[in-house]
C-alpha cells in the first residue's frame, strides 16, 4: 500500500516531523533510517526524491540539517508549535532518551516536555503513526 509522504521541497512536513524526532532523541539514527526504509517501501517509486537513498548512506545524519549544503539540498518546512515541539521531547523522555548522560544541555524538564505532551496527545498520536514499527 502506497503512502502520500510529504518529504519533498514544496511539502516537507513529514521529513521535518522526523528530523524534529531525531533532533530531540525520541528517535535514534538506526529509527530514522528504519523510516527512512519504510517510506520507501510505502512510496511509488516514480515519486521518491532520489535524496533519500543519499540520505540512507550517512554515517552521522546530523548532516541532513545542513540545508542547501545538505544531501536533501533545502530545509525541510516544519509544521510545529513551540509546544508541539516540546511535546517530543516529552516522548524522548517517555522513551527514556535522556536517562543517561548526554554531551549536551536538555533545553526542556522533564516537567514540562510532559507536560506539553499531555497538551498535545496528538504529537504521541502522530510519532505512532509516522513510525508504526517503533513500539514503546
Amino acid at each position: 500500500m502506497t503512502k502520500n509522504f510529504k518529504i519533498n521541497k514544496t511539502n516537507s512536513v513529514d521529513l521535518a516531523f522526523a528530523e524534529s524526532c531525531l533532533m530531540a532523541g525520541s528517535l535514534s539514527q538506526k529509527e530514522f533510517k528504519q523510516w527512512l526504509y519504510y517510506v520507501i517501501e510505502h512510496t511509488d517509486i516514480d515519486k521518491l526524491p532520489t535524496y533519500i537513498f543519499d540520505i540512507m548512506e550517512l554515517e552521522d545524519l546530523r548532516e541532513i540539517f545542513k540545508g542547501a549544503n545538505g544531501p536533501i539540498g533545502f530545509d525541510a518546512f516544519s509544521d510545529l508549535s513551540d509546544i508541539e515541539e516540546n511535546a517530543i521531547d516529552g516522548i524522548a523522555y517517555k522513551r527514556g532518551f535522556y536517562d543517561h548522560p548526554l554531551n549536551y544541555d536538555i533545553h526542556i524538564s522533564r516537567e514540562d516536555a510532559l507536560k506539553a505532551l499531555t497538551a498535545s496527545p496528538h504529537i504521541e498520536d502522530r510519532f505512532r503513526e509516522t513510525f508504526p514499527f517503533i513500539d514503546y
